[in-house]
């Protein structure tokens, strides 16, 4: 066995690392990336991802090949000490993470046809998927240790699990509710869990966490569920209240609701002006615009437009069917040609 150690950091291309630290290293980025993304950069309305980082700028485009890089970098490193794991080798060289990170830029990089950038990303999250269950010659020849089993009352507990346990880097995964990458915390919290809670609340022994950490997965694991269902249903029945109230007196008012405003907001980012008739309900969206639209995104439109549609039409004197009002949906380019309608 080659003389070399395992080392779980993200901007390092030394040593080896475990299937299990390298799936937390996954996470770790894809949390770190989707945040980025997620408030940097613009929702993106059509396939072609280059056309809407220039229209955002130049500045944007640059942040966003950087970051691009940058997440390349950290999965090339994980990916090159993972493989270095399975053959028992030492870390490969620099020209292979090279070559390797821009193999990963190419799922990233505006300039690859959207398209093909799909399949491209469904490839290399094979090729991912491969690397987190594939057996290391190295760490699969370590003695078993004892803490590395999967702690549900972390996953289903999280933060509250984190205050009970004096782990406190759980508190982290409060500001990720409001992000899809909560759910990639709640499993490095399930993957860590027993180390950091035998480290923080200095257990005598791993029987002992192990028998306290079952009783705090059977309640977190039938607890959560229930509070998460009831929040869920509370949260529902508070809007719709809020909502309504809202509509009536914006009726009262003669104002647009809140909502209606919403609705408007939303159907301004796709059409540039609509028309609410008797015979038809039209709206007018820009023709190069719409003709970069793949199918399902143009349809996606029309339900938009639809769906506003039946809202204006709920508070007519003569209330419509939901399919009267499909028909009568019709997309009108600028110049008022028909475009697009419900077949």
């Amino acid at each position: 066995m080659n003389n070399i150690v395992e080392d779980t950091r993200l901007f390092s291309n030394e040593g080896y690392i475990s299937r299990r630290n390298y799936i937390v290293n996954f996470l770790v980025i894809g949390i770190i990336s989707s945040i980025f993304l997620m408030f940097l950069f613009p929702v993106f309305k059509t396939e072609d991802i280059l056309s809407n980082l220039l229209n955002e700028g130049i500045v944007t485009l640059i942040l966003y090949s950087l970051s691009s890089l940058i997440f390349s970098i950290l999965t090339a490193f994980n990916i090159s000490k993972r493989i270095s794991d399975i053959q028992n080798i030492e870390p490969k060289n620099s020209i292979f993470c090279v070559v390797l990170t821009l193999i990963l830029l190419c799922q990233l990089l505006p300039f690859v046809n959207y398209k093909l950038a799909t399949v491209f990303s469904l490839f290399i999250g094979v090729f991912q998927i491969f690397f987190m269950f594939k057996k290391g010659a190295i760490s699969s020849n370590l003695q078993k240790n004892e803490l590395y089993k999967f702690n549900w009352g972390a996953f289903f507990g999280t933060f509250i699990w984190g205050l009970f346990n004096r782990t406190y880097i759980a508190l982290l995964i409060i500001p990720l509710f409001f992000t899809p990458a909560w759910l990639f915390f709640g499993i490095i919290l399930g993957i860590k869990g027993n180390e950091w809670a035998y480290k923080n609340k200095h257990y005598l022994s791993t029987e002992e966490l192990h028998k306290n950490q079952r009783k705090q997965a059977i309640f977190w694991s039938i607890t959560t569920p229930i509070l998460s269902i009831l929040a869920f249903v509370s949260l529902v029945v508070f809007l719709s209240a809020v909502l309504i109230k809202d509509e009536q007196l914006s009726r009262l008012e003669n104002r647009p609701s809140r909502l209606e405003m919403l609705l408007v907001k939303e159907i301004k980012q796709i059409y540039s002006d609509y028309e609410i008739g008797e015979n038809e309900y039209k709206f007018f969206v820009d023709l190069n615009f719409w003709n970069n639209l793949s199918d399902y995104e143009k349809h996606s439109a029309f339900e938009s437009a639809a769906i506003f549609a039946e809202y204006k039409n709920m508070y007519s004197k003569n209330p419509e069917t939901k399919d009267i009002i499909r028909k009568k949906t019709k997309i009108y380019s600028k110049d008022n040609k028909l475009i697009y309608e419900n077949n």
